[in-house]
């Protein structure tokens, strides 16, 4: 099983950060931060989900890129009680 089919939210950020850079070109320098921003989000989550232990890249993904991010702001430090050990 692939790392993108492993991981639901993971597989939709990679598809997004896909979106951003196949849309408009005229649009990218615009865009230049978000896109930034996502592949950086996708790189991280790809690499946890590869070597970190499940849980861990669990949180990762599921505070970074899945809906629950806005729960915690993608602010450093700040996890739902539910990934709490």
């Amino acid at each position: 099983m692939g790392t993108a089919s492993a991981h639901p939210a993971l597989g939709a950020a990679l598809q997004t950060l896909a979106d951003m850079l196949t849309s408009d070109p005229a649009t990218h320098e615009a865009s230049a931060r978000r896109i930034a921003q996502q592949l950086a989000l996708c790189a991280q989550g790809v690499l946890m989900a590869q070597f970190a232990p499940e849980e861990v890249a669990q949180a990762l993904i599921g505070t970074r890129l899945s809906d629950a991010r806005a729960e915690t702001g993608r602010v450093y430090g700040t996890l739902p009680a539910r990934f709490d050990p």
